[in-house]
């Protein structure tokens, strides 16, 4: 630590990424907040990567690991955790190898955090360039646990809190994050469900972070699926938050609300946060009713093993 300034570990998960690379690591380099470090953790043995990376390792504040095998960005994200509490960090910061932070992003995020000791994570909103423009942004989830959870379901999709600062008290407490089968599809979604299980999610409404959109996004890959895998991989992700719903469901009523939720958020019968919601609601009535059972299926065999 450096005199009671607490420390931040910003982790750059990085793969092939030698076309925005250095400009994403000397914004964290600007930074106006003294006290962090810098891990960027290059996946799976990609050489070129780390060559963008030479020049910075002069840097004190910078350390360059090159993994082996290829984790994908999920359990990539969740080595950069690890490292945070490894290294007794206070909190750390998510930073994808092709966005950008204002200079006192961190800055502005470590004060949000202090004010709200209740927070598990803190983030701004974010501003959209490149190939589409605009303010992304994601409502503070707060409340105690059950009412965090239900509001996941409900109302989120887009995971602007991933970018955002974690309390590493807050990592210790949940499983790392996992990502899935389908190119860890919406995996950022279901690890804030994750923290928001022990503590709250806070919007700090500022765009103090700017979000480079290219033609190699993973979330456009994940747009050029076939109708058959996108729907899949919504159905396990539904699946996904409920499981982490069930965890702070105290009753077998609290637990069949949260499946109701989830089944209104799969058949997209609720809000409409879907990016494959235009999907589902064109299927035929016989086709929703076969998936319905099936979510209905596979959902009640998680409660009874919860």
């Amino acid at each position: 630590m450096t005199g009671d300034r607490q420390q931040v570990l910003i982790g750059v998960p990085a793969w092939r990424a030698t076309q925005f690379l250095a400009e994403t690591v000397r914004t964290i380099l600007a930074q106006t907040y003294p006290n962090f470090v810098v891990l960027i953790s290059i996946d799976g043995n990609d050489r070129a990567t780390y060559e963008v990376c030479a020049s910075f390792e002069s840097d004190p504040r910078v350390k360059v690991v090159l993994q082996p095998k290829r984790l994908g960005w999920g359990r990539n994200t969740a080595f950069l955790h690890r490292a945070a509490i490894d290294l007794g960090a206070d909190y750390c910061c998510i930073q994808p190898h092709d966005d950008l932070m204002e200079p006192q992003y961190v800055q502005a995020l470590v004060e949000a955090m202090q004010e709200r000791p209740a927070a598990a994570v803190v983030y701004t909103d974010i501003g959209v360039f490149g190939l589409a423009g605009g303010v992304a942004h994601q409502d503070s989830v707060t409340g105690p646990a059950l009412l965090r959870l239900e509001d996941m379901i409900r109302r989120h999709y887009s995971a602007v809190a991933y970018r955002g600062l974690t309390r590493v008290s807050a990592l210790s407490q949940v499983a790392p994050m996992s990502g899935n089968t389908a190119l860890d599809f919406a995996a950022d979604t279901i690890w804030m469900t994750r923290l928001a299980t022990v503590g709250e999610l806070i919007r700090l409404p500022q765009v103090l972070y700017r979000k480079r959109i290219h033609t190699d996004n993973t979330h456009l890959k994940w747009n050029r699926w076939g109708t058959t895998q996108k729907l899949a991989a919504w159905k396990e992700h539904c699946l996904g938050m409920l499981r982490e719903a069930l965890a702070v469901a105290p009753d077998t009523e609290s637990a069949q609300h949260l499946l109701t939720l989830s089944r209104e958020r799969f058949l997209q019968t609720g809000a409409k946060i879907s990016p494959f919601g235009p999907i589902m609601e064109n299927l035929r009535h016989v086709e929703r009713k076969r998936l319905a059972a099936a979510f209905e299926r596979d959902a009640a065999g998680m409660i009874a093993r919860a």
